[in-house]
């Protein structure tokens, strides 16, 4: 899922990178990440086959690090989750997108306002490294 999705970002304007730390020396990683870099803007990207509590826990803490966050789940299970936890979602700003061959924005992101300038700049560094 991640070239799909990496496409969309691409298509949008962004720089792509793939399992980006947060930070220097972070165990944990970011699935996709758009960064860019002039406008100090980034995008994040959680994707897995299901699990919708586990990739939202993760999605909620992205909003501390992106401008812009999304879970990701194959087509068939993201339209069952935008029908079921959709209006979850919207609440907490968190967009989501379908992959079926290609990659699909289902509910747009909303800029967060949880985002800490620092943790954003350190992770679009790590970004440019990674990518």
């Amino acid at each position: 899922m991640y070239p799909e999705i990496g496409q969309l970002l691409i298509k949008r304007g962004y720089s792509v990178a793939y399992e980006v730390p947060p930070h220097l020396g972070s165990a944990r990683s970011v699935d996709v990440v758009g960064i860019m870099p002039r406008r100090r803007v980034a995008v994040t990207v959680e994707a897995k086959l299901g699990h919708y509590s586990q990739v939202m826990r993760q999605a909620s803490v992205r909003l501390l690090i992106s401008d812009f966050v999304y879970v990701s789940f194959p087509s068939d299970y993201a339209h069952f989750v935008l029908e079921r936890r959709g209006s979850d979602l919207k609440a907490r700003g968190i967009g989501l997108i379908g992959v079926d061959g290609k990659a699909e924005e289902l509910l747009p992101a909303k800029q967060s306002l949880y985002v800490d300038e620092a943790r954003r700049m350190d992770l679009i560094n790590m970004a440019k490294i990674s990518g």
